[in-house]
């Protein structure tokens, strides 16, 4: 209630605030704040968390395959009408980075292996489907 009370409302807040700004909030110290933000950055690399994410955003699962593809480059992609692992795999590099340049930060090599394992995943799909 403390951190809402504050204006965070989302996990990934926490990990973008330095730990000696979370522990001037009333009731936390150092001690504190440094637990609380290692848990929050901790969690959000999970796929648990990945998988809420996603259901939020009704984002396709088929994405959940596609390495470093993170659910905020997700959410930039499907506002661009790119929504399926199929249609991530069909972007270039300068389509990919138009798109996401906006919100997100990716160096070409990022953006390169989530390209080519969107590619991989996509032939894994079409060799189980035949």
């Amino acid at each position: 209630r403390l951190l809402i009370a504050e204006g965070i409302s989302e996990v990934e807040e926490i990990c973008m605030i330095d730990v000696e700004e979370l522990a001037t909030i009333e009731t936390l110290d150092l001690d504190r704040a440094k637990i609380i933000h290692k848990k929050a950055c901790d969690f959000v690399k999970t796929d648990n968390y990945k998988k809420i994410k996603w259901d939020r955003y009704n984002l396709d699962d088929s994405l959940l395959e596609v390495k470093n593809l993170t659910a905020e480059i997700a959410i930039s992609l499907k506002a661009r009408k790119v929504v399926t692992v199929t249609d991530v795999a069909d972007l270039s590099r300068d389509d990919f980075k138009d798109i996401v340049s906006d919100s997100i930060d990716c160096s070409d090599k990022e953006v390169d292996e989530i390209i080519m394992d969107a590619r991989d995943v996509v032939n894994s799909l079409e060799v189980k489907e035949s």
